[in-house]
C-alpha cells in the first residue's frame, strides 16, 4: 500500500480494463464482469484462514532481480506450490472438507492465482439453488462469511469491482449471529497447514462478523469511501482484537483508511502495532505486510530499507507471489524518484509485469504501465492478449513460459508431467507461429 500521487492507493485504478467473470454462488449478480475503476484493491487474502480454523499460512515470493522472480510463482519451494495446486485432503466431516478448501483457496490467492482461488471457492460452495440469499448446503456461518470474504478479495485482485459489489451485498445480507460451526478437528487440517509451511495444530475460534466487518473495510477502501473503511475497520478491531494479524489485519486495513482520511497521526501508531503483533505472531507473511503497510506512511531512505526488508523475508517464497510483486512495484515507485534508481526500476517493473498480466492482476498491472511510462518506457502486450487463440490449460502453460519458468517449474506448479508441458508447449509454438520461449517473449514485446 502506498500513498503517494505517482504510485496511487495501492494498486491504483483499472482504467478501462474488462474485468473477470463474478463469482456466482458467491452473492455475484452473474454478470460478465466490471469495466469499472477499482482503487486501493490490493484486499488482504488473509481472514479467510482464521476462520477456517489454521494459524497463519507462510508468506511467499520472490525477487524481481534475482532467480527466482516474483513472475515465475513456481520455483524454489515444491512443498509449497504443492500445497497450493493440489486437492485439499479429503475428509469424511464436512466442516473439516470445507475448512481444507478454503485453505487451498486463501493459498492459491496469495500465490496470485485468481482463476484458481474462484474455481475452488465455486465448488466449496456449489449449491443447485443459484440464488445469492440461498442457505449453501448446510455451510458453516463462519466458513460462509470467509468464502465470501475470500471470494470479495479476489475479485479486487482481479479489478472486478462490481462482482466485488455483488459480492459484498451478499456478505451484508448474512445474518452471522447464530453461534459458528464447531472448529475443524481432523489430522487433515493439521496437513494442510503442515505442507505449506504453517504452524501445525493452530486452530482458533472463528470470529464471522469481525471477518465480515474488515471484508467491508476493504470494500469500502476499493470504492474510495474511506469514513466506511474506518468505521467497517474499526468494528472487526473491536470483535476481535487479537486476532492474528496474518489471519486479519485490521489495523493494517484501519491504518490506511485513516492515512487516507487525513488523520496520520491515528494511522502511524497503528502501524506500529500491527508490525509488533506480526513480530510476536512470528509470521513471516504477516511481517513482510507490516513491513510493506508501514513503508506506506514513510518518504525516503526509510522507505526503501522497510520495502527492502520485506523483500529479503519473501525471497524464495512462492507461495505468496502477490505480495512479493506489490512490493516490487512499491520499490519500483521509490526508485523511480530516486537518482540513479531508474534501471533497477525498471528491471522491478518488467517481472511485475509480466507476473501481473499472467495472473490477471490488472489494478497492480495498471499500476505498472503508469510507472514504465513515468520511466519512459513502453509497456508490453497483455499475455491475455497474445495467448487468446489458445486454450485454457494451454494459456497457463504458455504464461508461466513466458514468465521464465522451466517445464519443470511448470510440471510442479501445474501437478502434471514434463512430457505433458513439453506437448503442451508444442501445440503454443505451432498455434502462435513461434519455435521457443523467446519467440513467446518477443510476442508481448512486439
Amino acid at each position: 500500500m502506498d500513498l503517494t500521487p505517482l504510485e496511487g492507493a495501492r494498486d491504483g485504478q483499472l482504467d478501462g480494463q474488462q474485468g473477470r467473470r463474478p463469482l456466482g454462488r458467491l452473492g455475484s449478480s452473474g454478470s460478465s464482469g466490471s469495466n469499472g475503476s477499482v482503487q486501493a484493491t490490493e484486499p488482504a487474502s488473509d481472514r479467510a484462514a482464521a476462520t477456517a480454523g489454521h494459524g497463519a499460512p507462510t508468506a511467499a515470493c520472490t525477487s524481481a532481480t534475482s532467480a527466482p522472480t516474483a513472475a515465475s510463482t513456481s520455483a524454489t519451494s515444491a512443498a509449497s506450490a504443492a500445497a497450493a495446486s493440489t486437492a485439499a485432503p479429503v475428509s469424511d466431516d464436512p466442516a473439516d472438507a470445507a475448512s481444507l478448501s478454503l485453505t487451498r483457496a486463501v493459498h492459491l490467492l496469495r500465490a496470485g492465482r485468481v482463476e484458481e482461488t474462484l474455481a475452488a471457492l465455486d465448488a466449496l460452495t456449489a449449491d443447485p439453488d443459484p440464488r445469492p440469499d440461498a442457505a449453501r448446503a448446510g455451510l458453516p456461518v463462519h466458513l460462509e462469511v470467509a468464502a465470501l470474504a475470500t471470494a470479495l478479495d479476489a475479485h479486487l485482485c482481479a479489478g472486478d469491482l462490481g462482482s466485488a459489489l455483488d459480492v459484498g451485498r451478499a456478505l451484508r445480507a448474512l445474518d452471522t449471529s447464530a453461534p459458528p460451526g464447531p472448529a475443524p478437528t481432523s489430522a487433515g487440517t493439521t496437513d494442510v497447514a503442515s505442507t505449506s509451511g504453517a504452524a501445525p495444530g493452530g486452530l482458533v475460534d472463528p470470529h464471522p462478523e469481525a471477518v465480515r466487518q474488515h471484508a467491508l473495510a476493504e470494500l469500502c477502501a476499493a470504492s474510495g469511501d474511506h469514513a466506511g473503511a474506518v468505521e467497517h475497520a474499526s468494528a472487526a478491531g473491536r470483535l476481535a482484537p487479537d486476532a492474528a494479524p496474518a489471519d486479519l489485519p485490521w489495523r493494517a486495513s484501519l491504518a490506511m483508511a485513516l492515512a487516507r482520511a487525513g488523520r496520520r497521526g491515528e494511522a502511524e501508531a497503528l502501524v506500529g502495532d500491527h508490525l509488533a503483533a506480526a513480530d510476536r505472531a512470528g509470521s513471516t507473511y504477516a511481517r513482510a505486510g507490516a513491513l510493506r503497510t508501514r513503508a506506506s506512511l514513510l518518504a525516503g531512505p526509510e522507505r526503501t530499507a522497510r520495502l527492502e526488508e520485506a523483500r529479503a523475508l519473501l525471497t524464495g517464497r512462492p507461495d505468496l507471489a502477490r505480495l512479493a510483486a506489490q512490493v516490487d512495484v512499491d520499490l519500483a515507485g521509490v526508485l523511480a524518484l530516486t537518482p540513479g534508481g531508474a534501471p533497477r526500476a525498471v528491471a522491478l517493473l518488467r517481472t511485475a509485469e509480466a507476473f501481473a498480466s499472467t495472473h490477471g492482476l490488472w489494478p497492480l498491472h495498471g499500476r505498472v504501465r503508469r510507472l514504465l511510462e513515468h520511466l519512459g518506457e513502453s509497456p508490453r502486450r497483455i499475455a491475455a492478449e497474445v495467448l487468446a487463440p489458445l486454450g485454457a490449460r494451454e494459456r497457463r502453460v504458455a504464461g508461466l513460459a513466458m514468465a521464465g519458468s522451466t517445464n519443470r517449474q511448470v510440471a510442479e506448479e501445474l501437478g502434471v508431467t514434463v512430457k505433458a508441458v513439453e506437448w503442451h508447449l508444442s501445440r503454443v509454438y505451432r498455434k502462435l507461429g513461434v519455435t521457443s520461449r523467446t519467440g513467446l517473449r518477443a510476442l508481448l514485446e512486439g
